[in-house]
């Protein structure tokens, strides 16, 4: 199915397509995924409800700050990086985190990405994180202005990756063998929250239904 983002003015009753995202004239060169066209992360501003950032990997990160009749893309990417997640401290410092699967070559560090400018450029900071190993990165929650984590990836390896100090350095530590991959995560606050993934995840259809759910909750701020 091709991206698509709804929206409902009812509490949930009834939803319609934001056709400016869906009509957007990039449509053309958004591609297809390797699980197929989809929208990953969709970021409602804290506190203007006509702003919103979405990322679709194979299509980018875009802004409107119209409630959805137009749409910014925030930056270009490398051809190989695939923006899965995206969270942003204030109207200018964010980060961006790549799934990074590009034909089923791994790219090395290549799974942070950070703007200084409100999403206009983008910087590769993966060599940033220091612990295990991170490939890619599906889910990203930005706690406080200090305090931001994330999590990958589907397919594995398993990682949290967290940032104490508003992302000048950052740390990672392998869920294995908790889990073999991870997708998602919230936090309620600097020490509450869960990760969301599976044990036995894999690509082929045999491996999909072999697998099962894995949820992890944390009450240390995930040390």
């Amino acid at each position: 199915e091709p991206q698509g983002l709804f929206r409902s003015k009812d509490g949930g009753q009834t939803y319609e397509m934001v056709r400016g995202l869906y009509d957007h004239p990039h449509r053309s060169d958004w591609g297809s995924g390797f699980g197929g066209p989809a929208i990953h992360t969709v970021l409602p501003h804290p506190s203007d409800p006509a702003r919103m950032v979405v990322a679709m990997s194979t299509g980018g990160v875009y802004r409107t700050e119209d409630g959805g009749l137009g749409w910014n893309r925030l930056g270009q990417f490398p051809q190989a990086v695939f923006p899965r997640c995206v969270g942003f401290a204030d109207a200018r410092r964010g980060w961006v985190g790549n799934i990074n699967i590009t034909a089923g070559q791994i790219q090395a560090d290549t799974s942070l990405f950070e703007t200084i400018d409100g999403g206009r450029t983008w910087a590769n900071i993966s060599p940033r994180i220091s612990g295990d190993t991170v490939v890619g990165l599906c889910g990203m929650r930005v706690v406080s202005p200090s305090v931001v984590v994330a999590v990958g990836r589907r397919g594995g390896p398993a990682v949290f990756v967290k940032t104490t100090d508003g992302g000048q350095t950052w740390t990672s530590r392998s869920l294995a063998p908790l889990a073999t991959g991870i997708v998602d995560l919230t936090f309620f606050n600097e020490r509450d929250g869960f990760a969301v993934g599976g044990l036995g995840v894999g690509y082929s259809e045999a491996e999909q239904r072999a697998s099962r759910t894995v949820i992890l909750p944390t009450h240390d701020g995930g040390a």
